[in-house]
């Protein structure tokens, strides 16, 4: 997560920000999370729904995001919801991790609502993106 904070960073500082980084970065995203957090699951009892929940969104978020590559030839950033769910994600596994579940039940909260959020925000950019014109 912190590598790919700074390769971030530094592809906006140095201007190296390209088409195929738009669309490679979010994918390594959520398949790292993704990977992340199905391996709790089966190995350290990491909750079956939250599990669900982030798999389930970065799915979606990858279909709709192919589906505008697809029939409009644009590339969808990633958004600020977007990103901070991912903060948010990152430091609940953390806590968890870490033995930390005082903290980690009350990131839950924060972290289905930004799920949620950044889920309908998600759509929104999607619908967008379908109903403009060529």
């Amino acid at each position: 997560m912190a590598t790919d904070f700074f390769d971030g960073y530094l592809a906006r500082k140095w201007n190296q920000i390209s088409e195929l980084g738009k669309i490679l970065d979010p994918i390594a995203d959520k398949v790292n999370i993704g990977g992340v957090v199905i391996a709790l699951y089966f190995f350290q009892d990491f909750p079956l729904w939250l599990t669900l929940l982030i798999v389930l969104r970065d799915v979606a978020i990858m279909l709709g995001a192919l589906l505008i590559i697809k029939t409009k030839q644009k590339v969808t950033p990633s958004n600020m919801p977007g990103k901070i769910t991912v903060v948010v994600v990152a430091l609940t596994i953390i806590m968890f991790l870490l033995g930390w579940f005082t903290i980690f039940n009350y990131l839950l909260y924060v972290v289905i609502l930004s799920i949620l959020y950044s889920a309908y925000s998600y759509l929104m950019v999607f619908l967008k993106f379908l109903n403009k014109s060529k």
